[in-house]
């Protein structure tokens, strides 16, 4: 199934959206800025801080300004959700002239917004109670809105697989359209570390509508190996594809890695034994020699994969020791609260 990925650009446009105004027109000429945080792990959703200033004129003094943001989250001219922010001045003082900002009142607007939407926000000053046909005189020629809008970047990423060769592993990937696309970065996940680390760099094509081909031959599997892309655009964002996993069962001998490392809760051993019917010890010391845990776990020729619970340990190093038959081996485990 074809999959779109996306990467979200803001970009802040000013409209202009009427111009010849009579001295009773209620919005105010305004400027504005958008800042992303806390998207999700596919990047469908993220959260915007919007901040929107006014420029206040000096006659006559108004006694209430108000903000409002509205979102359109299918960029389709109609408002899904609206946000209304009103300041009044303490006692009966009026709102100084100049540059107003939400930020002067410790208030700014967040709101969580999907791709290809629109954000656009307006503000309104009066000099009375607040009513509308009190408004703030206001002698400039047009009336401006803020306009942000949610776009897609620049990869649209159709297959990403990876084939075991003899003594190889082949990356294919295909892409339906390039925007702005600089370069795609291969990488694979170490077994030493448990972090993905590149370890090569394909170009695109930058621009394009068609469909397009690309490849890279990783010359050093290990047993169990794990790719992804890092798809870079001009601008220096990115996005992550899937991550593919490749077995390379043309490896017999003894191996063993630990994935994740560090781990919060939960990490898997996986043992790739030389022969059947086998039995195999794993031991867990913490750093003082003391030991955490010890089972015995029968294995069969090829992967095995063990669940470690280490839920009830306290965050720290530790070793854990393997023996397999003759083999013996011991790696460095950390368990890690990542919160």
């Amino acid at each position: 199934m074809k999959k779109l990925l996306r990467i979200f650009t803001i970009t802040a446009i000013t409209i202009f959206i009427h111009s010849g105004l009579n001295a009773q027109a209620c919005l105010l000429n305004s400027t504005g800025s958008v800042s992303e945080s806390n998207c999700n792990a596919s990047y469908t959703l993220c959260d915007y801080t919007v901040e929107i200033c006014a420029d206040v004129p000096a006659s006559p003094a108004p006694k209430r300004i108000t903000f409002t943001l509205n979102y359109d989250s299918n960029n389709d001219g109609t408002t899904d959700t609206q946000i209304s922010y009103t300041y009044d001045p303490p006692g009966s003082g009026t709102i100084p002239a100049g540059t107003f900002c939400l930020s002067d009142v410790s208030e700014q607007f967040v709101i969580t917004v999907a791709p290809n939407s629109t954000i656009d926000v307006n503000v309104t000053a009066f000099t009375g109670a607040g009513s509308g046909s009190d408004c703030v005189t206001f002698t400039a020629s047009t009336i401006a809105k803020d306009n942000v809008v949610i776009s897609d970047l620049p990869v649209e990423l159709d297959e990403f697989v990876g084939i075991m060769n003899s003594k190889d592993v082949l990356l294919k990937w295909t892409t339906l359209s390039e925007v702005n696309s600089s370069h795609f970065e291969v990488e694979k996940m170490t077994n030493v570390t448990g972090r993905f680390v590149p370890i090569g760099k394909v170009e695109s094509n930058h621009e394009s509508v068609i469909e397009r081909n690309y490849h890279f031959i990783d010359e050093k599997p290990e047993y169990m190996n794990y790719y992804r892309l890092r798809m870079v655009d001009y601008d220096g964002s990115f996005e992550y594809s899937k991550v593919v996993k490749v077995m390379n069962e043309n490896v017999s001998e003894f191996q063993m890695n630990v994935f994740p490392n560090p781990a919060k809760t939960k990490s898997k051993i996986m043992v790739n034994a030389p022969g059947n019917n086998q039995d195999l010890l794993y031991t867990v010391y913490s750093k003082n020699g003391k030991k955490i845990q010890e089972r015995v776990i029968p294995v069969e020729k090829g992967n095995n994969i063990i669940d470690l619970d280490m839920e009830s340990w306290p965050d720290g190093q530790y070793i854990l020791n393997i023996i397999l038959g003759d083999h013996v081996q011991s790696e460095m485990i950390m368990k890690m609260n990542f919160n």
